[in-house]
């Protein structure tokens, strides 16, 4: 990559990674907060599945919005808002003020991946998005990694307002980070924003979907969330269910993060020698995924990781692909925000629903029972990118 397409992919890497950090927190001081509370994992389950359908609502709204607003104050807008968000958590005491203030934080990260893959494609070439897409991708993992073997580690319930606290102070020298970068950014970086070209944007963006034969992967997108985000919430309390030693817990937990960085440098390869045709990564990432969520339906205590791990890997090949690499293909036509925001909220209108459903199902049968759901997500998805595929050929 070029030396400002490196300067700015540092830049959106870091500031992802320190989003991460103030959402994936709240995954990380589950067990915590649920004795620091006295709340029960079904009331946190909703909490999570109230932010990741406000979540989802916002990147459908946001995503429009970032092809019009100026990209550098839209973000130092979401880093504001989900600072002042994890503060509220870590001071709020009565569940009904957790659930609202996780919501809300929910629509302010709702702002950042659409606007900064927006970004990164106008300073990055064709040849160099497939090293984009892997390189922002790889904040995730990222600050699962920290969140989960650092965090976790160090905070109790005792200390719970830290798993909070902490996200939110190292969102402020992000935000000073993006307040000097307005003059750097390419001309033509927005467009006057009304209600009418907000209404054009939709259309053009759902217009383009139709003509490029995207709407099937819509659904596609649904199944992806299901299985990517439900792994991620509920992966560090299951662990630390099955383990008798934090040694072992930590070790179990840092394997996770490894295997979604893994999937994003997978990506990055399969699309350097796919790149014409990238719907066959995907296709390929929900075939290998069924055959390691059947293994899950087998008792096998920590060790389930093993197959959790490889299917996360897969989830986050086919996040960077779908979420990433093929809006930044339509930048000419002024949609990338619109479509990483009508992408994202069907991936996690799943997310939503995953956290919400599998919340009840660890409550009745455990592992077991998420494995289930992932296994008719894992067949839905991959039977959907076959058809669309002999659909193509026909």
């Amino acid at each position: 990559m070029k030396s400002k397409s490196v300067r700015w992919g540092l830049i959106c890497f870091l500031t992802y990674l320190t989003a991460y950090l103030c959402r994936v927190n709240f995954s990380a001081s589950l067990t915590s907060l649920s004795a620091a509370r006295a709340l029960d994992y079904d009331l946190l389950g909703a909490a999570g599945a109230a932010f990741f359908a406000v979540y989802a609502v916002g990147q459908l709204i946001n995503g429009f919005l970032g092809d019009h607003i100026h990209p550098v104050r839209f973000i130092m807008l979401a880093l504001a808002g989900t600072a002042l968000c994890n503060i509220g958590v870590a001071f709020a005491q009565s569940y009904p003020l957790i659930l609202v203030l996780w919501a809300a934080n929910g629509y302010f990260q709702s702002i950042f991946w659409s606007t900064m893959i927006r970004l990164l494609s106008m300073v990055t070439s064709a040849e160099e998005r497939s090293s984009a897409s892997a390189f922002i991708s790889s904040a995730m993992p990222a600050g699962y990694l920290i969140s989960w073997c650092v965090l976790a580690p160090c905070f109790s319930e005792q200390n719970v307002m830290l798993f909070f606290h902490v996200p939110a102070i190292a969102a402020l020298p992000i935000f000073a980070l993006w307040s000097n970068k307005s003059a750097l950014l390419p001309e033509g970086h927005t467009q006057r924003l009304s209600a009418g070209s907000l209404r054009g944007g939709v259309r053009r963006t759902l217009r383009l979907a139709a003509r490029e034969k995207l709407l099937l992967l819509l659904a596609v997108l649904v199944y992806h969330g299901l299985i990517k985000e439900g792994i991620a919430f509920w992966i560090p309390t299951l662990i630390r269910g099955a383990s008798g030693s934090a040694a072992i817990t930590a070790a179990a937990l840092a394997l996770l993060p490894a295997a979604n960085f893994a999937g994003t440098l997978l990506a990055k390869r399969l699309l350097r020698s796919w790149g014409d045709a990238p719907l066959r990564v995907v296709q390929l990432g929900f075939g290998l995924m069924l055959p390691l969520c059947l293994v899950c339906l087998i008792p096998m205590g920590v060790a389930v990781l093993v197959p959790m791990c490889m299917i996360s890997c897969l989830s986050y090949c086919v996040n960077t692909v779908l979420l990433s690499f093929i809006p930044m293909r339509y930048r000419a036509e002024g949609v990338v925000s619109s479509l990483v925001g009508l992408f994202d909220f069907c991936s996690y209108m799943g997310a939503a629903l995953s956290t919400y459903v599998l919340g009840g199902m660890i409550n009745a049968q455990g592992v077991q029972g998420m494995a289930v759901v992932w296994i008719i997500a894992a067949c839905a998805g991959f039977a959907l990118m076959l058809f669309r595929r002999n659909r193509k050929a026909a």
